[in-house]
């Protein structure tokens, strides 16, 4: 047979290191079991195990066949070993073989290497995952939230508003804002200037929607009165109907507008 076998110094506090018969066959056990798997006469021995039978180990250790019997059951009794018998031969197996001969440790040194590379590529790979996943995340939220500063400030607004065209006219703002890098950062900042427009159009949309459109022509950051579309007004007349007169004007414009662009 060739090759070699591992031995650790522990063993020298091994319980049957002092037992001369006991070691002596152990040590044997460990030179002659398979260090691989292999097929004896249809049967698999396996890594750790070694068919032979107590004549051949008396034969093989100059042990009395009793002093062999004695050892085997002193090994089995501390589950060194376990040991299947029949009317012509033994299987004996090392229970702790690869504990006794794993020599991976000790010459796969390369395959650690490689094994550790492919660990730390993995890992580099998984933070960049998790990177990527967390500015998406970032990502998703920013819209999130520009999509509730635009929205929130329509939430239980009094005007009146036909074709959500002053709905469209904010987000037109809101875009406005963002491209000259003055976005609205919070939903009360944005309710604000909203409610600022809606002032200043008496809470009509046709007159919000006026005003909006002169701010971006004007390219200002917020909202003023209509330059030179206030109506002279009416003796007599009362808050509520000169509202629904310059709504109805402020509409007029807005139409005659649209048919000339």
């Amino acid at each position: 047979m060739e090759g070699w076998i591992k031995i650790h110094r522990s063993i020298l506090k091994w319980e049957w290191y002092d037992d001369s018969n006991t070691f002596r066959l152990f040590i044997h056990l460990l030179l002659t079991a398979n260090h691989e798997s292999k097929k004896w006469r249809g049967i698999r021995i396996r890594r750790g195990q070694l068919v032979t039978s107590v004549a051949n180990l008396h034969k093989s250790t100059g042990l009395s066949p009793q002093s062999v019997r004695t050892s085997l059951l002193k090994l089995k009794s501390t589950n060194e070993l376990t040991i299947k018998s029949t009317n012509i031969y033994t299987i004996i197996t090392i229970c702790k073989y690869e504990y006794y001969q794993d020599i991976k440790k000790d010459i796969n040194k390369q395959d650690i290497k490689l094994t550790n590379k492919r660990a730390t590529n993995e890992q580099q790979t998984s933070n960049k995952r998790a990177t990527t996943t967390k500015e998406g995340k970032k990502e998703r939220t920013k819209e999130i939230k520009e999509e509730e500063i635009y929205s929130s400030v329509f939430v239980g607004a009094n005007v009146d508003d036909p074709n959500q065209m002053l709905v469209k006219k904010w987000y037109e703002w809101c875009q406005y804002r963002k491209q000259i890098r003055k976005p609205y950062k919070t939903t009360t900042g944005a309710a604000a200037a909203y409610n600022k427009l809606l002032k200043l159009a008496g809470y009509y949309s046709a007159p919000a929607i006026e005003i909006i459109q002169q701010s971006i022509e004007n390219e200002w950051v917020g909202f003023f009165p209509l330059k030179n579309q206030v109506s002279a007004p009416v003796s007599g007349e009362d808050p509520v109907t000169r509202g629904v007169r310059e709504m109805k004007e402020a509409r007029a414009r807005m139409n005659e507008t649209v048919k000339t662009t």
